[in-house]
């Protein structure tokens, strides 16, 4: 296996709870791991928050904060270099299938939506980005 260059808790504080990841993939170009979630809990099952590291930046992003709405599908697409086809949710209820350049997003200009790299796991998921 390769070597490990990063890891990202999404537990509770309790450790009771959390994030569990449906789906991952890395890009095309390796330079984007991407994966969705979804509550232990139960809470907004509708909601598939998704993430994204950055490999150039070292960071994670939650993705659903850069596109516009809401991601509510689990499964999505990488195409191309860097392409990523899913399914939002729009500020008026509407749903809608999107793709969007993850090597166009202007990382950097939301700071505070990027998250460090920790220790710990990920719930169903070893929780550690290996390439």
């Amino acid at each position: 296996s390769g070597q490990r260059i990063a890891v990202n808790d999404h537990s509770s504080p309790d450790r009771e709870h959390g994030r569990g990841v449906v789906h991952a993939a890395w890009s095309p170009d390796s330079q984007f791991f991407v994966y969705t979630t979804t509550s232990s809990g139960g809470h907004s099952a509708w909601h598939f928050e998704t993430f994204v590291f950055v490999r150039s930046l070292s960071r994670f992003y939650q993705l659903d904060q850069f596109v516009g709405g809401s991601i509510v599908d689990s499964e999505f697409s990488l195409f191309d270099r860097s392409g990523f086809h899913g399914r939002r949710m729009k500020s008026d209820g509407r749903h809608e299938d999107f793709e969007v350049q993850l090597s166009e997003i202007q990382w950097k200009q939301r700071p505070n939506q990027s998250l460090e790299p920790t220790a710990g796991r990920l719930e169903n998921y070893k929780g550690e980005i290996r390439k």
